[in-house]
């Protein structure tokens, strides 16, 4: 259990909503939609694996894909999911 990674939870993605956005209890509200984008990138075993070889320090995509076991097509896909939760 010594592996364990640790991922910095901040409320800086947090702080580009106003007060009464994040007072709204719309499920439509963006901070909502904001923070399933971010769920569902994290819950992949693929992706958590990409975080963690880019904790690590810069990779190219193809080096990220060869330590990862995925394909190039695979892990730009994944690439592109995190990006989009910005991850």
């Amino acid at each position: 259990m010594g592996d364990e990674v640790q991922i910095p939870l901040t409320a800086t993605s947090l702080s580009i909503y106003s007060r009464t956005q994040l007072n709204t209890m719309n499920p439509d509200n963006s901070i909502y939609q904001h923070l399933a984008r971010i769920g569902r990138a994290l819950a992949s075993a693929p992706r958590l694996a990409l975080l963690d070889l880019l904790r690590q320090g810069p990779r190219t995509v193809e080096a990220v894909a060869r330590e990862a076991g995925l394909t190039l097509a695979n892990a730009s896909q994944h690439l592109k999911v995190m990006r989009q939760a910005r991850l």
